[in-house]
Parts: structure tokens; C-alpha cells; sequence
């Protein structure tokens, strides 16, 4: 299969299996996916929950916003996080 030169992003409500979907088609076409979710908690070392608690909505989704970016040459599939679209920037 030829790979892709750009990022496919995988958006929807929370807990509609975003993440799912990446990880299958990630497979499927033979290329590589990042779920945002997951690369915060990694680096922020705190669980999604642990941000909000502590920080706040407004904290993650800066923080959601800054990974995206990270990743917007990304050559494969970006599963974000159910409120992305949430943020204007």
C-alpha cells in the first residue's frame, strides 16, 4: 500500500472510539497513528483525569492544542481528544 505524506485526524464525542478506529485503520493501511491523549499523558506524566482535577478544562486543552501542533506534519493517523474541536485556536 503507498503511505500517506500527510496526517489523517480521527475527531468525535468522548468515548466513541476515536482511539479505536486509528489503531484499526492504522493497521489495516499499513501506517503509523498517535493518540493524543495518550503522548499528554506521557509527557505530562498524569493521567487525563489527574489534569483536570488539578489544572482545569482550560490548562488540557492548552495543552491538547500544543500536541496537536506537535504533531501537524505527521505522516499517519491522529486520534485527538473528544474536545478538540472545543478549542478555537
Amino acid at each position: 500500500m503507498e503511505k500517506i505524506n500527510f496526517p489523517i485526524y480521527i475527531i468525535g464525542m468522548p468515548f466513541s472510539g476515536k482511539s479505536t478506529i486509528a489503531r484499526i485503520l492504522s493497521q489495516e493501511l499499513e501506517i503509523k497513528y498517535v493518540d493524543l491523549d495518550h503522548e499528554i499523558e506521557q509527557t505530562s506524566k498524569q493521567s487525563v483525569h489527574q489534569i483536570f482535577a488539578t489544572n482545569g478544562e482550560a490548562y488540557f486543552r492548552s495543552l491538547e492544542t500544543e500536541h496537536l501542533k506537535t504533531f501537524s506534519t505527521f505522516q499517519g493517523i491522529i486520534a485527538c481528544g473528544g474536545g478538540i474541536v472545543l478549542n478555537e485556536t
